[in-house]
Order: structure tokens, then sequence, then C-alpha cells
């Protein structure tokens, strides 16, 4: 009786484990840097989406410009409240991202967030579709403006983070 309770409490065990219950781990997708400069950015940033257990944000690469620069969105909750940030990522290498740490963000609540996101879990990144539709033209020129789109690299007006995974 004591064996056969054992084998089902392992298999329980191994179920669980593997049906998205893990534990979250940080940030598994593409984009590091971007993460890296969102979460030096957001304010407040969790690092997750923040709702019953911890699932991984949803980032969308959306544009680069002729020097590298890359525009963004971020997102990290799932509610009525829900938010994206778009903002830009100047360079990276394997180490650092750099960015802007003045005037380089907006956000803007999300229209339909139920439709347009998509929850992630501990293992893969949420998604989130059409990330620029809750913006002016106007608003997305002025994140362009306000970090040089399309002019030369500057690194010293930069800040510069270490790439990371997940916020300590």
């Amino acid at each position: 009786m004591r064996k056969k309770f054992v084998s089902i409490f392992m298999c329980l065990l191994c179920i669980i484990s593997f049906t998205g219950c893990a534990r979250y781990r940080g940030y598994t997708g593409k984009f590091p840097e971007f993460f890296t400069v969102a979460t030096q950015l957001v304010p407040n940033a969790k690092g997750y989406i923040v709702s019953e257990t911890r699932h991984q944000p949803a980032i969308a690469w959306i544009q680069q410009d002729t020097k590298g620069r890359k525009l963004f969105g971020y997102v990290e909750r799932y509610s009525e409240e829900a938010i994206v940030y778009l903002m830009v990522c100047q360079s990276s290498d394997d180490e650092y991202a750099y960015y802007y740490s003045e005037n380089s963000i907006i956000g803007e609540k999300i229209s339909d967030y139920q439709r347009r996101m998509s929850i992630g879990g501990a293992k893969f990144p949420s998604r989130i579709e059409a990330p620029l539709l809750d913006f002016t033209d106007e608003q997305i020129e002025e994140v362009k403006r306000n970090n040089d789109w399309n002019k030369e690299l500057d690194l010293e007006k930069c800040a510069k983070a270490k790439i990371i995974r997940k916020l300590e």
C-alpha cells in the first residue's frame, strides 16, 4: 500500500511540474536587452505579468531605425488597467543594453486587452498583438524624436545596464 501511495504521489508531482505550475525563473524570450531596458524605465517595474501567478512579460519588437535603434512595446499587467509601454533600446552588445533615461518612454492603457494579449507561462513569454494600436502617430513620433531616431548613435548620452532576465 505504501509503495502504491509513493508511486501515485510521484506521478502527481511530475504532472504538476510539467503543466505550467512551474516557478517563475525569469524572462526566456528572444529579447533580453529589451527586458533589461524596460525594467529600468517602466515605473515600478516587476519584470513579470502581475496576476494570480507570475507570467513572463509581453515584449514586441516593432521597428528598427537606420542606425540600429529598436523601438519596442512592453506589458507586465493583464487586467483592465494594463498599460503598453513604448520605448527604444539605443544599442546592445552581449553584456549591456543602452538607453536614454530621460523622456524616452510613453505608456497607454491597452484597449481590449483580453483579445490582444496572450499570456505565456513560467517557461514561455506572453504576447501582445498590435502594440501600436493605442498610440497616436504623434506619440510614436515623439518617442522616436526623444530617442534621436535615425541620428548617429552617441553612447555617451546613454545609460547602460547589464543585460538581465529577471529582476532580483
